[in-house]
């Protein structure tokens, strides 16, 4: 059993550094509004005052735990890559219950940045929008600092943080303990500038005290930076881990915070009539005319299929048993589908591919993939899409599914399961194909909700213009097919549409007649009186012309050519 984690660290900086000093021996109303610090520790916590009215404190920042407003969480990367992090503007525990009426500096605009640090990754500036208590901080990340972030921020304990710094001014007391703390190359040379100092922290205090005996109440201002590192909390997630179940490596995966957790997989999805107790998932209906291409708004079949999530619960207990022996502790074993019933877990999406079949009569062609961007993922019930189709389409996947020919001829597809913003994926088979002998009740199932269950054949009639010319002459014509509506003709209409409806059952069951289909012929005479005869069109044929022959010379009754001489 194996897992992937990162681990690597950030180097802290110190709390408070000190880049210069600015000023010295000033009494406390010339520190022009640097914070003036109780002590000579500058970093300690601590209420700090200006010269004029007023308290503050450095503040302590921390991850939100109850998110932002509407309950967002604390952290959260979209799949734009924008990152989200709420922040508490906290008060140092040093300080708790003390504060009273003070308040967190944050100093001008521009004074505090934040920075998202990461392994093996440039910082990145992240933009901060202060809500009440609450920083929101965001950044919008892409290519390979994306990457990095899917890979780090859903470890169990990420190795990023979020680095805040601070330039303020603060004013320190002249006490020989400030000096001495703080007595470095730099500090001296800026004191060597303002006051010549040389020699030790204590001979430079002792010195100064002589020349100035109010030296140790006066002030230094100095130009310094907070910096305080905020550890990331992992986004939610998953920790993959690969279980052996005979002889194929199959994953599970782990919650990231709540670590008895674990979800696992279905085996594969096949298709089926519908999930038990809900309402039926198979439908298949011809609306339209019937020969519209394949994704037409109203036309064609409209097949809507279901299909069943194949789960072995050995392998489900097999794997918990094993996973809880490696984590030393129990492990509840949950569908990757939201144990809430609201929608897939955190961090899990996925999605669905179908292969279509080529339509009847190309054999020869490839099957066509389509991403199924309307399809219902469930990976406890169950997957539910619907396929607009041309007529000869359908047939082509209505073979499908009960064939036994090879691959290419198959109904078949995948659902993608992706974790972690798509670090990790997982693809489930979706078998599309049913034994012979479940056609019809399969069918009936598909039948059962229906409204328009019949497919119609377009057939075109057209009569040709001397049919209306000459003696005799025909005023009216009335053609009719077996399983259509008739359709009337005359010399302002010569051309019509016959739609010979098909049943459904016959078509699909393979009882259909593919012989030639009939027709009857009725003329109404300009000189009064009728004429009948009848047609034959082929298989295959779609149109029927009427030719003056045709309607007042008929010949024998027979399979006719489909187009005019």
């Amino acid at each position: 059993m194996t897992m992937n984690t990162t681990t690597t660290t950030i180097l802290p900086l110190p709390g408070l550094t000190m880049s210069r000093v600015l000023e010295s021996r000033l009494r406390r109303d010339e520190t022009r509004g640097a914070l003036i610090a109780p002590s000579a520790d500058l970093g300690a916590p601590a209420l700090l005052e200006t010269a004029g009215p007023g308290l503050w404190y450095r503040p302590d920042f921390r991850a939100s735990p109850t998110g932002g407003d509407g309950g967002a969480p604390d952290l959260s990367l979209g799949a734009d890559g924008t990152l989200t992090l709420w922040v508490d503007i906290g008060v140092p525990a040093a300080l708790a219950g003390r504060t009273g009426s003070a308040r967190a500096w944050l100093g001008e605009p521009d004074g505090l940045r934040c920075q998202l640090l990461m392994p093996a990754c440039d910082p990145v500036t992240l933009a901060r929008e202060r809500q009440g208590d609450r920083l929101r901080l965001t950044a919008t990340l892409a290519g390979a600092t994306l990457e990095r972030a899917r890979v780090v921020l859903f470890d169990a304990e990420p190795s990023a943080v979020v680095r805040f710094q601070q330039d303020v001014t603060l004013a320190a007391p002249q006490t020989r303990e400030f000096f001495e703390r703080y007595w470095s190359e730099a500090l001296q040379g800026d004191l060597r500038l303002l006051m010549n100092a040389a020699g030790s922290a204590g001979d430079f205090v002792l010195l100064m005290t002589q020349q100035a005996p109010d030296f140790p109440s006066q002030y230094t201002r100095c130009a310094c930076q907070w910096t305080q590192d905020l550890r990331l909390p992992s986004l939610p997630g998953y920790l993959p881990w690969k279980v052996d179940w005979q002889g194929t490596a199959v994953s599970y995966y782990q919650h990231n915070r709540d670590h008895g957790r674990v979800l696992y997989l279905p085996d594969h999805f096949e298709l089926a009539a519908g999930a038990t107790g809900r309402p039926a998932a198979s439908l298949l209906e011809f609306r339209g005319d019937g020969g519209a291409s394949d994704g037409g708004a109203s036309d064609g079949a409209v097949f809507r299929f279901f299909g069943r999530p194949v789960v072995e619960r050995d392998r489900i207990e097999a794997a918990a048993r094993t996973l809880a022996a490696q984590l030393g502790h129990p492990v509840t074993m949950s569908s990757a589908q939201d144990w809430r019933g609201s929608g897939l877990s955190d961090g899990v999406r996925a999605t669905f591919t179908l292969l279509l079949p080529p339509e009847r009569g190309q054999v020869d062609g490839p099957p066509v993939s389509a991403a199924q961007s309307d399809a219902i993922v469930d990976l406890a019930d169950g997957v539910t899409d619907t396929l607009m189709l041309s007529v000869p389409r359908f047939l082509a996947v209505w073979a499908a599914i009960f064939s036994s020919a090879p691959e290419l001829t198959l109904f078949k597809g995948w659902v993608d399961v992706s974790f972690n913003g798509g670090r990790f994926v997982e693809r489930l088979a979706f078998d599309g194909r049913l034994p012979a002998s479940v056609r019809e009740a399969y069918l009936d199932e598909l039948l059962a909700s229906a409204t328009d269950r019949d497919p119609r054949e377009p057939i075109a009639v057209e009569a040709l213009s001397d049919v209306f010319q000459g003696s005799p002459r025909a005023r009216a014509i009335r053609v009719s097919f077996d399983l259509a509506e008739p359709v009337a003709l005359d010399a302002d209409r010569p051309r019509a549409t016959a739609w010979l409806r098909h049943p459904v059952r016959a078509l699909l069951l393979g009882q259909a007649d593919a012989g030639p289909r009939a027709c009857r012929i009725d003329v109404d005479l300009d000189a009064g009186g009728t004429a009948a005869s009848t047609r034959r069109l082929a298989a295959g044929e779609t149109a029927l012309w009427l030719r003056r022959d045709d309607l007042f010379n008929p010949g024998q009754d027979g399979p006719q050519p489909g187009s005019p001489a």
